[in-house]
């Protein structure tokens, strides 16, 4: 069930930083990029290239397990 927005972009960034500090969220990027400003702080974590997918990382927000 989808309560606080999502991939529609119904959320603004500084809801999703806010709703981070409580519960799980990730922030994927590609090919080096940086993350958002609000994410940067967030663990970063390097992902399995997958077939034509490669040189992506997930950053998770402080609440989400090690």
């Amino acid at each position: 069930r989808q309560v606080y927005g999502g991939h529609d972009g119904s959320i603004t960034a500084e809801a999703l930083a806010a709703l981070a500090r409580t519960r799980p969220a990730a922030v994927l990027v590609a090919g080096g990029q940086a993350p958002p400003p609000w994410a940067r702080t967030w663990r970063p974590h390097r992902l399995h290239a997958l077939p034509g997918l490669s040189d992506y990382r997930a950053y998770l927000s402080p609440s989400a397990r090690p």
